[in-house]
């Protein structure tokens, strides 16, 4: 088990390795019940608790969806939207496990809905090629309709779970901070928000901070709609917030330049040059501690909640920040 899971196993795609390797932790058990008296004790009620879960796990991975439509999208993301089955049920930034058969039998992987769950017939799904798995659903998504297997619209669905974005509906100020495909999660977020303040419905939130940071500008069309959508609405735009950081320019003479040709652009046409949204996208890295400071000086006396998705060392800079202007904070990890 522990030769098969070091990283030259993973790198080179042996998943299935991995896989069947793992599975003889049953064997594990069976020699320590033979050998160590009294072991029975310890694992029985754990025991049973593991293979009631296991067993759940395995009725809800025979459940199957039809892939609709996969499109390899910029920064190596690959769209994915299928028909929504009438047993799945779930709330916004809520996240589903995912198998394709095509790719591989035994690998399952877990991604947020980005639709909203209002949208009863579709379910869509972002996925960043980062492994072996996710640059081959990236490969076959680019591969033309005819050449594509005949397999291929079928795809297994276990889920949905939930995750700390899900209590964003609970808070009246809500901080939103994506980095990447970290922004998956409040998508479907943010779509449920438009809808429901579309539809007239009753919200404790009296102000969004949506922040999104990207080391590709190219990365912003994955969501870019949704956002001019948001700036746009009668219903958002005076309830949400919009901030943009480009964060993967490295030449200062050039940042300097596309900033200072930026401005100009946008206080010519009220837009900005790279996303086309009424918020101007800025060429650095945030500064957290002006950022929160300028959040808590608009709301003195009001509870503010920090919700994060991305990387983890983000997640360190921005828990000790968000503690300092007694925010809350809820992070979710990729």
């Amino acid at each position: 088990m522990w030769i098969f899971s070091l990283r030259f196993v993973r790198d080179k795609g042996l998943f299935d390795l991995f896989y069947i390797t793992h599975q003889l932790y049953w064997l594990w058990f069976a020699f320590f019940l033979l050998h160590v008296p009294g072991f029975w004790m310890w694992v029985v009620g754990p025991g049973a608790l593991y293979l009631i879960e296991r067993g759940i796990r395995l009725v809800h991975g025979l459940k199957t969806t039809d892939l609709q439509q996969a499109d390899a999208l910029s920064s190596n993301v690959t769209r994915l939207r299928m028909t929504r089955p009438d047993w799945f049920h779930y709330q916004p930034g809520e996240y589903v496990f995912l198998k394709h058969p095509m790719i591989s039998s035994f690998e399952w992987h877990p991604f947020t809905a980005t639709s909203n769950p209002e949208e009863t017939e579709m379910l869509e799904l972002h996925v960043r090629g980062v492994g072996n798995w996710t640059h081959k659903l990236h490969d076959m998504a680019q591969q033309p309709i005819p050449e594509r297997p005949a397999a291929w619209p079928r795809v297994y669905l276990d889920g949905p779970y939930g995750s700390p974005a899900s209590d964003i509906f609970d808070s009246k100020i809500p901080v939103l901070i994506g980095a990447g495909i970290g922004v998956t999660p409040f998508a479907s977020i943010l779509r449920s928000i438009l809808h429901q303040r579309q539809q007239g419905a009753a919200s404790q939130m009296q102000r969004i901070y949506f922040i999104w940071m990207n080391r590709d500008q190219k990365a912003f069309e994955w969501f870019v709609d949704l956002m001019a959508q948001l700036e746009e609405d009668p219903a958002t735009r005076d309830v949400i917030e919009i901030q943009v950081y480009l964060t993967g320019l490295r030449a200062e003479l050039t940042s300097a330049s596309l900033t200072v040709a930026m401005e100009v652009y946008h206080q010519e046409t009220g837009r900005d040059l790279l996303t086309g949204l009424h918020a101007p996208t800025r060429l650095s890295r945030p500064n957290w501690q002006s950022v929160f400071k300028s959040i808590r000086q608009a709301h003195p006396d009001q509870a503010v909640d920090v919700f994060y998705c991305g990387p983890e060392g983000l997640s360190r800079v921005l828990s000790r920040e968000a503690g300092r202007f007694d925010f809350g904070y809820k992070k979710e990890n990729f």
